[in-house]
């Protein structure tokens, strides 16, 4: 495993946010929008809360058996792909 996911996993526990096995599109949505109506649902670009019912979620690929999901506003999605962009 990677530095960079090992820290990612390490705040994802450390902050208690969920962290999901294998998870289906209608379950990451449920699950984002539990986080987001208790304020809990945080922009990975801004890291803001999001409270509009209008956000993206993306899934970042970090091998063949590895991805990480970004919560992200509408506005803040034209920045995040072209970071994502510009990783590659």
């Amino acid at each position: 495993m990677s530095e960079q996911m090992e820290r990612m996993l390490a705040e994802a526990i450390r902050d208690k946010r969920p962290v999901l096995i294998n998870p289906t599109e209608d379950e990451i949505r449920r699950k984002a929008e539990e986080l987001r109506l208790e304020g809990r649902l945080i922009c990975t670009s801004c890291r803001k809360p999001i409270f509009e019912e209008s956000f993206r979620t993306r899934r970042i690929t970090f091998g063949p058996r590895l991805e990480a999901l970004a919560h992200l506003h509408e506005a803040c999605e034209p920045a995040f792909q072209q970071a994502m962009d510009d990783k590659e």
